[in-house]
């Protein structure tokens, strides 16, 4: 009289070990899911942003929020690419101030003689040191007063100087 509580056991048993079975295949497709969304994806959210950023959208943040390990180093990321992003504006901007400045230079400078820079370099030196100054250039055997201060005209005596005459002209020579 076993063989009927037997097989109802046998019974109960499979559809036990079916129910787990089920059971397990379920949690196991949840855990895969679970790790697709937390990790596989966000992996791959993480390397199209660091590819957009490297081909110049400067605007590619990964924006991962959360406290895990890919949380942190998205938001790694993220600094990382704020400070590139900055210094490289900056750098654009100091380019461009210092493109404007060069234009603004050559514009202002073409035309300009020789006499003419040497003239606003001693004034600009007299300012500076608060004194006077003078320049004389060699021209053949002669250095010749070619920009000045005025008080530096009223000590220059003379307008040529021969090589190896008065103290400018033997430091010359």
């Amino acid at each position: 009289h076993i063989q009927p509580q037997k097989a109802a056991a046998l019974q109960a048993l499979r559809t036990q070990a079916l129910q787990h079975g089920a059971g397990g295949l379920v949690a196991a497709l949840v855990l895969w899911w679970l790790a697709h969304v937390t990790v596989t994806r966000r992996v791959g959210q993480l390397i199209a942003t660091v590819q957009r950023f490297t081909r110049g959208d400067w605007s590619a943040r990964t924006a991962f929020l959360g406290h895990d390990e890919l949380a942190h180093v998205g938001q790694a990321f993220d600094t990382m690419a704020q400070t590139i992003t900055e210094s490289y504006q900056d750098t654009a901007s100091q380019q461009r101030r210092l493109s404007a400045l060069v234009h603004v230079t050559q514009r202002l400078t073409r035309g300009l003689t020789l006499p003419t820079v040497l003239q606003a370099i001693a004034a600009a030196a007299a300012q500076v040191f608060e004194g006077e100054a003078a320049f004389r250039l060699l021209e053949d055997h002669w250095l010749v007063r070619i920009g000045a201060t005025p008080g530096a005209l009223a000590a220059m005596v003379r307008e040529r100087v021969c090589l190896g005459e008065s103290l400018s002209g033997r430091v010359a020579a």
